[in-house]
């Protein structure tokens, strides 16, 4: 009797495991989308009626207006001239190297700056340039940059997104956002720790060739905080600009750029931005 009440337990004990792990999993699905917080809804993607309840002399209806009909999926000059955008990266801070993984850790500010024609403020707008929230970064079409040597990378967003968005009068966009980037940096451990070593931080398009999309270097094109690197000599002479472009068998031509990283044996670093 007792073999035959085991069996039928069987299913029942199963079920409710069952029902623990879906349990455990909503909820913890709960908590992520609650920290992501809401979908944001793009202004195209507002009905007429939404549209209509906003007051005409606000600076949402201006947001409306401009993007009521713009469409992210669509580069700026369509079947035009290439769209130009312009990067500057500042430096925060440096994890130290990583012999074991031949490896480096970086947080930066990565900031690009970029015109779209259909992103002109209108004249009835009396300031020059739109602070807008962040998450409207997803309604917009935006370079495809990221690090070609990244092992690792990971966005901040404590206590709101690290994402500081403008729009400027004449429809130039600038974009800045927080990064931790683990980067590969392949070390030649012969002399090492009495010796130089050159790490890279390699950035380029990923899907847009140069038909479509070029980078540029601003003007300082990489900054540091002396203040979070005391152990570090950075010379303003040893920065130097440059950029190449690379080819892919089979999708074309691509803007390549990187930012070399010098660390010598004497704790002394100077960076040099090479093509």
């Amino acid at each position: 009797v007792l073999g035959t009440m085991a069996v039928g337990l069987k299913p029942v004990i199963f079920l409710l495991l069952l029902l623990a792990c879906w349990t455990s999993t909503t909820a913890k699905e709960g908590k992520s989308k609650g920290k992501k917080g809401k979908q944001v809804v793009c202004p195209s993607q507002l009905s007429p009626e939404d549209l209509a309840q906003v007051p005409a002399n606000s600076t949402s209806n201006i947001l409306n207006r401009l993007m009521v009909s713009y469409d992210p999926r669509i580069r700026p000059n369509f079947q035009g001239i290439p769209v130009e955008s312009k990067v500057n990266i500042f430096i925060n801070s440096f994890g130290s190297i990583q012999e074991t993984t031949m490896d480096y850790r970086i947080n930066i500010f990565l900031r690009q700056r970029w015109n779209d024609p259909r992103l002109q403020l209108p004249a009835d707008f009396k300031s020059d340039s739109l602070t807008i929230d962040p998450k409207m970064f997803q309604c917009l079409w935006k370079p495809d940059l990221f690090f070609a040597n990244e092992k690792n990378a990971n966005f901040h967003d404590v206590t709101q997104d690290n994402i500081l968005l403008f729009i400027f009068r004449n429809g130039d966009i600038l974009i800045s956002m927080r990064l931790s980037v683990t980067l590969s940096c392949p070390l030649d451990l012969t002399l090492f720790p009495m010796d130089t070593q050159m790490c890279k931080m390699q950035l380029e398009s990923f899907g847009y060739t140069t038909s479509d999309l070029v980078f540029m270097w601003q003007s300082d094109p990489v900054q540091m905080d002396e203040i979070a690197l005391p152990q570090f000599d950075i010379k303003q002479e040893d920065i130097k600009y440059g950029n190449c472009t690379k080819y892919y068998q089979g999708t074309g031509v691509y803007v390549f750029y990187q930012v070399c990283l010098f660390w010598r044996g004497n704790d002394s670093m100077h960076t040099i931005i090479c093509g």
